[in-house]
């Protein structure tokens, strides 16, 4: 099932990747866009969506402790209109989605990892509920 492309690369069935990301929130997405940046293949899976704890896992009312001008995702700053203000709950998660539109990262969403276990030769392997993979790292 995975596949992504046109070009956030990825594909999948049985494939391998050097870098394996568990989690699509805010270090799962950062870390992708280090790791693109530095042009290392990589593949980030997603149990439901992308911010998945903000969506699901915090109170309506929820909201930041700290200022909207600290929000930095790499290359993606806070441009709204109360930068000293705190982003609530559905905010920070139009945010992230808004990060993901901009720079499309290999994420596979709606795929949940159920196994990991390293292999004798050092290599990762990963079950998952769309099928195996294997990653260096």
């Amino acid at each position: 099932m995975p596949e992504v492309l046109p070009d956030g690369a990825c594909r999948w069935p049985g494939g391998h990747f050097p870098v394996v990301v568990i989690g699509g929130g805010q270090a799962g997405l950062s870390i992708s866009h280090h790791l693109r940046e530095r042009g290392i293949e990589h593949v980030v899976i997603e149990a439901g969506r992308a911010g998945r704890e903000w969506r699901e896992r915090r109170w309506d009312s929820f909201c930041l402790v700290t200022p909207n001008w600290q929000c930095r995702l790499p290359g993606f700053h806070y441009s709204g209109p109360d930068p000293d203000g705190f982003m609530g709950r559905d905010e920070i998660v139009r945010y992230i989605e808004e990060y993901v539109a901009l720079t499309r990262p290999p994420l596979v969403e709606g795929v949940r990892v159920t196994r990991l276990r390293r292999a004798g030769d050092g290599t990762f392997l990963l079950s998952t509920t769309s099928g195996d993979l294997t990653a260096d790292q």
